[in-house]
């Protein structure tokens, strides 16, 4: 058996009707090579049995070549793993910048937007293995045969594999909030602790989060405000224990519970 990757369009149409360089192929395996490949500008045989070469064999070689520039392409756009490798690229950076989004804004708003953040990272990773089988499944399909696809196929499941983790979890968040158009139902409960917490990054940098412990109480709606919750700086600095925290709040799309809207009583 032979195997053949290529990326030209027509190098397998041409293969097919030359009966003499079929030959030539098989008469280069036949003297012991493994391997041929080029790289669009020189032409090579690979053996680990053969020690010199012979005149026979840079003969077969030059027939190769002269068969191979027959089908060299007018210009690097003319080759369709061109257009094929900026597409696939251009997609799988569009969706690590849409993860870099949602970093960011997890950065500069770290308070919480859902009631159990939890439950909504449960959800996005299994949407992110989701999205990686379909689209890492496609950009096989697309390169298959290819002699050059392995680079893409190594950067992009990197890429992705980085990326789509977190862009599972921005998808299901943003369809929860964007697509929930069911009425809030307003839960309250009594502040008991507040507590500000100090981070230090790099080079000394220090940044801080708001925390706020709620008493026991139950939404009308049978739902309860969770113990613990991070918000914002605004909100922290008007909470106090003995005060109430009052939370306007979302069912979800998806059915993760989520703040429209929260102040301090």
């Amino acid at each position: 058996k032979i195997y053949i990757a290529c990326d030209h369009p027509g190098f397998f149409r041409a293969l097919a009707r030359e009966e003499n360089v079929r030959g030539k192929i098989l008469e280069i395996f036949r003297c012991g090579f493994r391997s041929i490949f080029t790289d669009g500008q020189a032409l090579w045989i690979e053996s680990t049995k053969i020690a010199q070469e012979k005149d026979e064999h840079l003969r077969i070689l030059v027939d190769l070549r002269r068969f191979l520039d027959d089908l060299r392409m007018p210009n690097r756009f003319s080759d369709p793993f061109v257009w094929k490798a900026l597409a696939v690229e251009a997609s799988i950076y569009s969706v690590a910048a849409y993860a870099a989004l949602g970093g960011l804004e997890y950065f500069f708003n770290r308070e919480d937007y859902h009631l159990y953040p939890w439950r909504l990272a449960r959800d996005g990773i299994l949407t992110s293995m989701v999205i990686f089988g379909i689209l890492f499944g496609a950009i096989v399909f697309l390169f298959r045969g290819s002699s050059r696809g392995r680079r893409i196929l190594v950067e992009s499941g990197l890429v992705l594999a980085l990326s789509l983790p977190y862009v599972g979890v921005q998808i299901v968040s943003d369809l929860n909030r964007g697509m929930d158009k069911a009425p809030s139902f307003t839960a309250q409960a009594p502040i008991v602790q507040t507590e500000r917490r100090e981070h230090r990054g790099r080079r000394g940098r220090r940044w801080y989060s708001y925390h706020l412990q709620l008493g026991r109480e139950t939404a009308a709606s049978g739902r309860s405000l969770p113990r613990k919750i991070q918000v914002n700086a605004e909100i922290f600095r008007k909470a106090a224990p003995g005060r109430t925290f009052q939370a306007a709040i979302g069912p979800g799309r998806l059915g993760h519970a989520w703040y429209r809207d929260v102040r301090v009583q």
